[in-house]
C-alpha cells in the first residue's frame, strides 16, 4: 500500500498503464481539460455570443417590423374596400 503522495501516483500511473495497455481504454474516466476550470472565457466563446445576441435582437426587430407592415396594409386593404362599397 502507498504511504507517501509519490507512492500513490506511481501506483496510479502504473494502474493506468496496465488499464490502457490492456484495451480497456473506454472505461477509464477521462480527465478534463485543465485549462476549462481556470474561470476564463476564450475570446471566440465571448466573440459568437456577441453574434448571437445581436442576431436575436435583428430578428425580434424584424418580426415586429413584419407583423406591424401586415396590420398597415389589412386596414389600408379595408379601407380600399369601404371606399369601393360607397361609390
Amino acid at each position: 500500500m502507498a504511504t507517501t503522495h509519490e507512492d500513490a501516483s506511481a501506483v496510479a500511473s502504473s494502474t493506468l498503464a496496465v488499464v490502457l495497455s490492456s484495451g480497456g481504454a473506454d472505461a477509464v474516466p477521462r480527465r478534463a481539460d485543465p485549462r476549462c476550470h481556470t474561470g476564463a472565457v476564450p475570446a471566440v466563446q465571448i466573440i459568437l455570443s456577441v453574434l448571437t445576441l445581436i442576431a436575436a435582437g435583428t430578428s425580434a426587430f424584424l418580426v415586429w417590423r413584419a407583423n406591424t407592415r401586415a396590420a398597415e396594409q389589412r386596414e389600408q386593404q379595408a379601407r380600399r374596400e369601404e371606399w369601393w362599397r360607397r361609390f
